[in-house]
């Protein structure tokens, strides 16, 4: 449960800060992401491990996608490893398809219906911090055993 509040508490001005200002401060992403990790140190040692690969797979990730689109910003990659790191490598296989559909579908009714052109930036992170949350509703309604077996 402290793991959802200190996320919670960071994702709020995560999202309205790339809302307003289409940029992700390093102080609430990396912060969550440090303070997060301390926290398990602490609480929960050997979980660390699992979600630092985890963090390292969707930096890496996201990176991988930044080089090759221009589409994301360096916030969004970063907003990746932490939220990768709260949800652990399970929660993250449900985060990052819902946060890549939920962005895609946006994306294309801003063109089909708003004239927008494909070129337009969107804000990443609301769909980032929506797949975050399903991840964190999959493990909290019991669907992330469902999805290991």
């Amino acid at each position: 449960m402290l793991r959802l509040f200190v996320f919670a508490a960071f994702s709020i001005p995560i999202l309205i800060s790339d809302i307003r200002s289409r940029r992700i401060p390093d102080a609430a992403s990396l912060g969550g992401f440090f303070l997060l990790l301390f926290l398990d140190i602490g609480l929960d040692r050997a979980m660390v491990p699992a979600r630092l690969l985890a963090a390292a797979t969707a930096f890496c990730l996201f990176l991988g996608v930044r080089m090759l689109t221009k589409g994301l910003g360096f916030g969004d990659v970063k907003l990746a490893a932490f939220s990768a790191y709260a949800l652990g490598p399970v929660g993250s296989l449900v985060a990052f398809p819902v946060s890549a559909m939920t962005g895609i579908a946006y994306a294309g009714f801003g063109i089909l219906l708003r004239n927008k052109s494909p070129k337009d930036r969107i804000p990443y992170a609301p769909f980032l911090l929506l797949g975050a949350y399903a991840g964190l509703a999959a493990r909290l309604t019991g669907w992330e055993t469902f999805l290991t077996g």
